[in-house]
């Protein structure tokens, strides 16, 4: 399945020293881009350009400043204009700095950070980028095709989701850390490009996953149930939405009940209030991780819902009596094999390379 552009135009408004001719081209269309960099007149920038398989695109960009011209305030960088040759499901995030998507057709800015994302489906789009110049920032774009959701979910799921955002539009959604979390590391510069894009595209799987769970089944009731609600129930909930960092509102609409009813039940079982359940199980899941995956603990942490590595270490030292890299460094922890055992002709996998 081919990357769903039909045409393709970026004009630059933060002037660069030199034109960039091929951001609209066939090479930018339907082919990979490892690292374009130009220079602007009072700072940096660059992007990187993926079409992956199934009809999945990522375009990370990056820009930066010179002190001169830092302030607080945000400035236009760059205009697109995007035809699609089918409805796509688009997300607009910022893995580092603060910037601004001013819509053309809505007509609307939209703020975007590290937790809320600007999400859309549609067969045309149009927009300004503006950042703040006080920071370098960094903003990635992810499309996927409403054809390729319905491989990937189901034709049924994937028309759902798509509805669900269109009756959402017009606005950003806090997704959260651990929502977005799999796109803050989709692009692991150390590895061979081929690597790259295989784990490129197993993260925008994953990221797929929990956007879907997100607009789908966020706030909706579970599945029939027989007797009442138990500890076990609630336990079992939260574990598989971990991603959406559910408060006590979203299990009391998931189960149909009030929020004190919640309360009641945790407090009654476990002896312990639902803000702190929710905690001790995504620690527990962590715990499972790092036990069974190579998962970075930075990325971990970003997973869970932590901002800061030093959080997520002190919250998981002081649940389990020691710290998760004691844990990562035990003889209890995953061991990935190395890539150099692997020999691929034409591949190296020498990160110095």
């Amino acid at each position: 399945m081919h990357a769903p552009f039909k045409s393709l135009m970026i004009d630059l408004l933060a002037k660069a020293e030199q034109p960039v001719n091929r951001l609209a081209d066939d090479d930018y269309l339907h082919g990979d881009i490892e690292w374009y960099q130009y220079p602007l007149s009072h700072g940096r920038a660059g992007f990187t350009s993926l079409k992956l398989h199934g009809g999945i695109t990522l375009h990370r960009s990056k820009v930066q400043f010179d002190s001169s011209v830092r302030s607080p305030e945000c400035i236009d960088y760059c205009r697109a204009r995007i035809d699609f040759t089918e409805p796509v499901l688009q997300v607009h995030c910022s893995l580092g700095g603060r910037a601004v998507r001013r819509d053309t057709l809505v007509r609307r800015d939209f703020a975007i950070d590290e937790q809320n994302a600007y999400v859309c489906v549609s067969s045309y789009a149009e927009f300004i980028t503006a950042v703040h110049t006080d920071a370098p920032v960094e903003s990635l774009h992810l499309g996927v095709s409403l054809s390729a959701l319905g491989e990937l979910l189901g034709f049924d799921a994937a028309s759902e989701l798509c509805a669900t955002v269109e009756r959402a539009q017009g606005s950003t959604h806090d997704l959260g850390r651990s929502v977005l979390s799999p796109l803050r590391y989709c692009l692991e510069e150390d590895l061979p490009f081929s690597v790259r894009k295989l784990r490129a595209h197993a993260r925008a799987l994953e990221f797929l996953s929990g956007l879907a769970m997100y607009f789908l089944s966020r706030g909706k009731p579970v599945a029939a149930r027989k007797g009442p609600i138990n500890a076990q129930q609630i336990r079992q909930f939260i574990r598989q939405h971990y991603r959406e960092c559910v408060t006590l509102e979203d299990l009391a609409r998931a189960f149909g009940v009030s929020s004190r009813t919640i309360h009641n039940i945790l407090v009654r079982e476990t002896g312990m209030p639902a803000a702190r359940m929710m905690r001790e199980q995504r620690l527990a899941l962590a715990h499972e991780m790092i036990q069974q995956t190579d998962i970075p603990l930075t990325e971990l942490a970003d997973r869970m819902g932590y901002s800061q590595l030093s959080n997520f270490s002190a919250a998981f030292k002081k649940m389990f009596g020691y710290a998760p890299n004691v844990l990562r460094q035990s003889e209890y922890a995953y061991r990935s094999p190395s890539l150099a055992q692997f020999k691929i002709p034409g591949i190296s996998f020498d990160p110095k390379k």
